[in-house]
């Protein structure tokens, strides 16, 4: 009986002191490196375009967080990086649109552009790769400036098409 307690308390004490996994291998994966080499470049607006943007405050306020969203280079500056874009694109929603802006096509897009964050945030929490989800929104972000300028292009009145 007293063999049996003597190689318990060894074995015991063998296991027990056994090294833990280095916690440092967890946080690099966590803080993993992201580029945004290979991705979309975002299309220009046209000066009208522009000039027609300048006075919307809160989307001047969320294109200043994309830009920052952009130089985003580790996992945890893209998480804090999005929760900002989250929160400018609902300022976004919830503010008074340019007259010429405030249609459909641009609400749908917007709509669109928060599925992708939203999208990104929850592959950020999951610690799931990014690249997909953040190269689709790099092009809806580019649908939505494309069609802030096709807008001011098109001079066709569509209400008296309809009509």
């Amino acid at each position: 009986m007293q063999k049996l307690l003597i190689i318990c308390t060894f074995f015991l004490v063998c296991f027990a002191c056994k090294e833990k996994a280095p916690i440092q291998e967890q946080q690099n994966a966590i803080a993993a490196e992201f580029s945004f080499k290979n991705m979309p470049n975002p299309i220009p607006l046209t000066d009208k375009a522009t000039e027609k943007l300048k006075p919307w405050t809160a989307y001047q306020d969320f294109e200043k967080s994309f830009e920052v969203f952009r130089r985003a280079r580790n996992t945890e500056d893209l998480k804090l990086a999005v929760t900002d874009l989250i929160e400018k694109e609902t300022a976004l929603q919830k503010s008074d649109y340019p007259e010429a802006y405030n249609i459909a096509q641009i609400k749908s897009r917007q709509l669109i552009l928060k599925t992708f964050l939203l999208k990104i945030k929850g592959h950020l929490d999951n610690q799931q790769e990014v690249k997909e989800p953040v190269k689709e929104l790099l092009l809806a972000r580019n649908a939505m400036r494309n069609q802030f300028n096709r807008i001011l292009k098109d001079t066709l009145d569509t209400k008296s098409i309809l009509e």
